[in-house]
């Protein structure tokens, strides 16, 4: 395993507890002494990821762009990562929501993906990816064997901001109520 790999599982280890597998064949709780090849790992509960599940690049990439101009003039700290395959991911990390049950967690994520994602591209949005979901695993092979390794495209920090504030979360959901 390359060391960016590692240091990306271990950033998420001191998050939270979380599973890694190779494969979707079993998950297993990554231990940071654990030197094994890994090609998937869990979402976060403090991560929002966001891809477009479509056979259609053109409108993934374009899904993509216009949502992180929606994140960005939000001032929301990013990262967009691709592995070649139908769309790349947007990342957006250490959002203070992991103390939300498991329910409103979900709730939370697909409001706040629906709020920011770009009018017109919300068909296309892998809302499975709101609930207990891995994703490729970051800077190695995707797990498919068609696609490349999974890298860091860029990263924005346009304000800085680290965190949502008690305010947007609430504003967050009852947006999402009324949607």
């Amino acid at each position: 395993m390359n060391n960016t790999t590692k240091y990306i599982l271990f950033q998420c280890r001191t998050v939270q507890p979380f599973r890694v597998t190779h494969g979707k064949s079993y998950w297993i709780f990554y231990e940071v002494s654990d030197t094994r090849e890994w090609n998937l790992r869990q979402i976060l509960d403090d991560e929002i990821v966001i891809e477009f599940d479509t056979d259609d690049k053109d409108l993934a990439w374009k899904g993509i762009n216009f949502t992180a101009i929606n994140l960005f003039n939000a001032g929301y700290r990013f990262e967009i990562w691709d592995h070649g395959g139908k769309s790349p991911h947007i990342h957006i990390r250490n959002c203070p929501i992991a103390h939300l049950d498991k329910d409103k967690l979900r709730s939370f994520k697909k409001f706040f993906i629906k709020k920011y994602v770009a009018k017109g591209y919300e068909n296309c949005v892998d809302y499975s990816l709101c609930g207990i979901h891995v994703i490729a695993l970051e800077n190695v092979n995707h797990w498919k064997g068609k696609y490349g390794v999974k890298k860091l495209l860029h990263k924005f920090n346009p304000n800085e901001k680290l965190s949502i504030s008690e305010k947007e979360l609430d504003e967050i959901i009852e947006w999402g109520k009324e949607k």
